[in-house]
């Protein structure tokens, strides 16, 4: 009974050429039969002649399909908008949807410039990649809580987008799902929270190429209104990359986070303002921001705002740096900090530190010792990978997160943790090369051990030590190495300089010793 007419065929629509493949016709709009699914059809071209250059299209619940005078007609559900159905149809600007209707397929409206306006209905599961691609006219739109699955860059280049609404908990994060806002471009990320999302778009919605002809300044908003209110949640990757007049830009306080190359290449950028707020910088957000004024202070550059200009940690001030004295004010080691400073022998970390990036301190391959403050209480990935003369590291309590490869390549390292256990933040591949670890350290009353005849004790300003031998290190309570390979087999006597508690290791062997003259 079934019989398929299929008809192919090139039509030039808006510059295009398409080959056409389809199964029937009905009121001017063209159906191929869903495989597995009897009686069910799918929107597959938007039909022949005059129907290309249609302004407005309604899509049917049914459709039939003649089959000729002695067969008759089947009736099927039209369940579906097919890949490219619509695609090029430059001159559509309104499209009614039926509610019957189970997905949107990938490219189905690509280039309909015209389109204004489109209501997505309850029934619709999925929407493809591409769906409404430079639907440069298209102002609104509402993802209704039966859509389960956006595809990739479902609505790119959508220009004039100014209301986003999301009934749904879905995650539209490569939806790429944009708006533009007072010459910014924005994502919408999930459930009305926004990212600064690329490039800068000009007051005609027009990209500019690059954004090189942007400049001045860019003060981001903490909210938007546009149909709805967002608040702005960071900077989204390389948002501003090669903007090389760029001169001066505002995070507002609602930012939490920067993202990667966000700011790469802005070789004129001078100034940028971060709030309290923004607790993430990742990699070479300000790479090649070569006129970039920061804030110094002994051997490393740092970028906040008024009230603290200490607020993170972007960079050491040189390669080649021995030594750093970490500002009282920051809370913020950024990723990638003291990247390749091999010369870096001491590091001061303060009190105020809350969190030190990923890979901080990677390849400081003559840092010996760190001491972590109880104010930390994150340690980013590979935060000290092939750091190979690192020996001695406290981690206290305040600690609830350390990523992957933390100590990662560090052969020499013994670790000290005041937990008693591993605390469950903790990734579980956080001491990948299985270091020895010091669990329920207590810097204030340390196991006092001796064996073998070994004594360590205090003589005025100096720390005696008999019969050891193995290498002897001194450390001051704050961890920081004050002397090694000081060893003599019957009797070493190191000088210190000033009072105090000095930690002394040799071998298994560790011992606190006080200092009163």
């Amino acid at each position: 009974m079934k019989r398929i007419l299929t008809f192919i065929f090139a039509t030039i629509i808006a510059g295009q050429v398409w080959a056409e493949d389809y199964d029937f016709v009905y009121n001017g709009l063209c159906y191929n039969q869903v495989n597995g699914k009897k009686y069910t059809a799918e929107v597959t071209q938007p039909g022949t002649g005059k129907h290309y250059q249609a302004t407005t299209i309604t899509i049917p619940e049914k459709a039939v399909w003649f089959l000729g005078l002695m067969d008759g007609s089947v009736e099927f559900s039209v369940v579906g908008i097919g890949s490219s159905a619509f695609w090029g149809c430059s001159n559509l600007n309104s499209i009614s949807i039926p509610n019957s209707i189970n997905y949107i397929d990938k490219d189905a409206f690509s280039g309909c410039s015209s389109l204004d306006s489109i209501t997505i209905p309850n029934s619709v599961k999925t929407i493809g990649e591409w769906a409404f691609c430079n639907c440069k006219s298209l102002t609104s739109i509402t993802i209704p809580n039966s859509v389960t699955e956006i595809g990739d860059e479902a609505f790119l280049g959508c220009s004039n987008l100014t209301s986003i609404i999301i009934e749904s908990d879905i995650d539209v994060r490569y939806a790429q799902l944009y708006f533009t806002k007072d010459s910014i471009r924005y994502q919408v990320r999930n459930n009305g929270i926004v990212e600064v999302a690329s490039r800068v778009w000009n007051s005609n919605q027009t990209l500019v190429d690059g954004a090189t002809y942007y400049s001045g300044r860019i003060i981001i908003p903490s909210t938007i209104i546009a149909g709805d209110t967002f608040s702005v949640n960071g900077i989204s990757n390389g948002a501003f990359r090669d903007c090389i007049n760029l001169e001066s830009v505002i995070i507002p306080n609602s930012a939490t986070s920067i993202g990667p190359y966000a700011f790469e290449g802005c070789t004129n950028l001078k100034e940028v303002i971060i709030p309290e707020s923004v607790t993430s910088i990742d990699w070479d957000a300000f790479k090649g921001c070569n006129n970039l004024q920061y804030y110094e202070y002994d051997n490393a550059l740092y970028l906040g705002n008024d009230d603290n200009p200490y607020l993170w940690l972007i960079k050491a001030k040189s390669k080649d740096i021995s030594s750093c004295e970490i500002n009282g004010n920051c809370k913020y080691i950024a990723t990638d900090a003291f990247i390749g400073c091999k010369s870096l022998k001491t590091v001061l970390i303060p009190n105020s530190v809350i969190k030190i990036g990923n890979l901080a301190f990677y390849g400081c391959s003559n840092l010996e010792s760190v001491s972590i403050p109880n104010s930390v209480t994150e340690i980013g990935n590979r935060a000290f990978i092939s750091c190979n003369n690192l020996s001695v590291v406290t981690i206290p309590e305040s600690v609830t997160k350390i990523d992957y490869s933390a100590f990662y390549g560090c052969s020499n390292l013994t670790i000290y943790c005041e937990a008693s256990s591993q605390p469950k933040g903790w990734n579980k591949r956080w001491n990948e090369d299985n270091l020895p670890v010091v669990w329920g350290y207590n810097p204030t009353s340390i196991a006092e051990s001796a064996a073998n005849a070994i004594n360590i004790y205090a003589h005025r300003n100096t720390i005696v030590v008999e019969n050891a031998t193995d290498e002897i290190r001194v450390y001051d309570a704050m961890g920081a190495l004050v002397c090694s390979d000081a060893i003599h087999r019957i009797r070493a006597e190191i000088t210190v300089n000033g009072t105090g508690v000095y930690i002394v290791k040799t071998g298994s062997i560790v011992k606190r010793v006080m200092v009163n003259d």
